[in-house]
């Protein structure tokens, strides 16, 4: 965090556009930590709302969170693997 710290206004704008990207990087992944996520069903349809009204976030910030999560999982085990709830755990460790 200390990165963040100084007066923005005399930052180049591409520090500043920086800093706003980690800032959102990091607000989805504090707000729905992978490991709190580890018992819910991610091929419900309906998964994005829920989220979002369990963790009190944005049904924007839940969806991108939930793609991060779903593209990280995509590029790096086989398809059977991917959400099921006994090797959601094991990825988690593994992924992140």
């Amino acid at each position: 965090m200390l990165r963040h710290a100084g007066r923005q206004i005399m930052m180049p704008a591409a520090f500043r556009e920086l800093q706003e990207w980690e800032a959102r990087n990091f607000t989805r992944y504090a707000a729905l930590p992978l490991h709190m996520l580890q018992s819910y069903e991610f091929k419900l349809p309906e998964i994005v709302e829920v989220l979002s009204e369990k963790f009190n976030v944005s049904s924007d910030l839940c969806n991108e969170r939930i793609e991060k999560i779903r593209n990280k999982l995509y590029t790096k085990i086989p398809m059977q693997l991917i959400f099921t709830r006994k090797s959601f755990l094991f990825l988690a460790f593994h992924l992140y």
